[in-house]
């Protein structure tokens, strides 16, 4: 498996797993655990939007950063600014400073993480092999996503935030250890204009991400953590679950993707539908919206659907 003879590939899917790990701990649990917290939907939403938003703002310095230390010590940076939202989501008990502190946090963690990252794996893949290697990254990171939410359920349940939350800032400042030994690859200056015209696929890619991962997934999350009664296990458990069978889906995938596309599609269709039919055989109480919270929910929750 020539795939897997890139040294530095296996350390940044090791760095990967440990923060998948850490993300699953902690990071799934952010909408419901500030639901939980007496912040309404719209709010969590609204603080999405306004770590995004920050996000895209502080991302400059990133260009500063990487040419003054390297992009392998910003990574490294990028990763410890990363591991400080999970305690500072501990923090928060309600609107209020607590909640601007955690999403100026997390804005900026993830402003320089998810940029390096990217740049990084794609400087030291192996273009001929960067399905296999892409795959390996997944796989590793499909068996954190199953063990994560179970662990972090459990955790908030049994010992609650600080204790859970600070599990996943140890396992994230873990994940600096192998990122240690990569090389300190050299920053190329590219003009605006090559930039955009290399990027634009990317873009379009990632809005559409953006979109399923800030709105309905978040959306789905609150719903299901209510069905379920509120219960950080069960819906810690329920994650595992999706996650169990997604794995088990992109194996599928990858043997013959275009061939099963068609048929992904009318699973997620059924899924659809079948959660329709499912939400009457949910408690009355669960299935509602507190009337208090329905004036500023319902307008979201009626753009997801």
């Amino acid at each position: 498996m020539k795939f897997l003879a890139n040294p530095h590939i296996n350390r940044l899917a090791a760095h990967s797993t440990l923060h998948q790990l850490a993300w699953c701990i902690s990071g799934v649990f952010f909408g419901v655990f500030l639901l939980k917290a007496g912040i309404a939907p719209a709010v969590i939403f609204l603080s999405i939007a306004g770590i995004r938003v920050v996000r895209f703002a502080l991302r400059p310095l990133v260009l500063l950063v990487i040419p003054a230390i390297g992009l392998r010590r910003t990574m490294m940076l990028a990763t410890f600014l990363f591991a400080l939202q999970y305690p500072a989501l501990a923090f928060v008990d309600g609107p209020g400073p607590a909640l601007l502190v955690f999403c100026a946090i997390t804005a900026l963690g993830e402003g320089f993480y998810f940029t390096c990252y990217h740049a990084l794996f794609a400087a030291l893949g192996d273009a001929e092999h960067r399905g296999s290697q892409l795959g390996v990254r997944q796989g590793l990171a499909a068996g954190a996503s199953v063990v994560g939410p179970v662990a972090g359920g459990l955790a908030l349940v049994a010992f609650g935030p600080w204790a859970a939350f600070g599990v996943a800032a140890l396992a994230e400042i873990a994940a600096v250890l192998p990122l240690r030994d990569l090389p300190d690859l050299p920053v190329d200056r590219a003009t605006t204009r090559d930039v955009y015209a290399s990027a634009q696929p990317g873009v379009y890619l990632f809005l559409t991400d953006g979109w399923i991962i800030t709105c309905s997934a978040v959306a789905w999350d609150i719903i299901m953590f209510r069905a379920l009664g509120g219960r950080y296990d069960a819906f810690g458990g329920a994650l595992a679950a999706a996650a169990l069978f997604g794995a088990v889906g992109g194996f599928v995938l990858a043997w013959k993707p275009f061939a099963l596309w068609p048929l992904a599609a009318a699973v997620c269709f059924c899924a659809a539908i079948g959660s329709l039919a499912l939400e009457r055989l949910v408690p009355e109480q669960y299935r509602r919206i507190p009337r208090a919270e329905a004036e500023p929910v319902l307008p979201v929750v009626a753009t997801v659907n």
